[in-house]
């Protein structure tokens, strides 16, 4: 759920006063104006992910780009997805699941396309290297998915300027992130 929290003091009217003579000029005095705060705050049962329960202050609420087309969102979605996880496994477990795709690839698709090509009781060095080579493509294939997704969302993370669509009818607008925004950002995409 969101909320806008906004505190605010009166404005007082304010004072004119006439600089010159021959011609109407005057200068506009607001003595004690108080500044108007506002705060987008997302109140989640988790705390959003700050480590904090409750209410979460999100700098990037406070403009028109989509919550799932924010970088930041785009992040945690990519590292809470089944396949993108994977990128951010260390190069043993990687493997693993690398292997572990290769071989269910072989076995599942591999292995039946091969067969219906080469005999593999005349030719099973033909029948091997088919269904290898066809596997290791389609493992390629998976693997090169997984750069492009986390390519993709760090150039977001790091880009100071970001394209984004209001609608999805292709409304193309940019945003241009705040200070505080562009430095969370780059430290995400940075060390991540």
């Amino acid at each position: 759920m969101l909320r806008l929290h906004v505190s605010c003091g009166l404005i007082p009217p304010a004072k004119t006063s006439n600089i010159g003579k021959n011609y109407k000029s005057s200068v506009l005095q607001f003595p004690g104006v108080r500044w108007v705060c506002a705060k987008a705050l997302r109140e989640e049962a988790n705390g959003g992910g700050s480590g904090f329960v409750g209410r979460n202050w999100d700098p990037g609420l406070e403009v028109e780009v989509p919550f799932e087309q924010r970088p930041v969102n785009e992040y945690s979605s990519l590292k809470d997805g089944p396949l993108y996880s994977w990128g951010e496994l260390s190069p043993g477990p990687f493997f693993l699941r690398i292997g572990g795709l290769w071989l269910v690839t072989f076995t599942v698709l591999g292995i039946p396309i091969a067969a219906a090509s080469f005999n593999p009781s005349r030719e099973p060095l033909r029948f091997l290297l088919a269904a290898g080579t066809g596997t290791l493509f389609l493992v390629a294939l998976v693997v090169l998915r997984i750069y492009l997704g986390w390519s993709y969302v760090g150039d977001r993370l790091l880009s100071a300027v970001i394209p984004y669509e209001e609608t999805g009818w292709y409304d193309g607008q940019m945003w241009v992130k705040p200070p505080e925004v562009l430095a969370r950002d780059r430290l995400l995409g940075s060390y991540k």
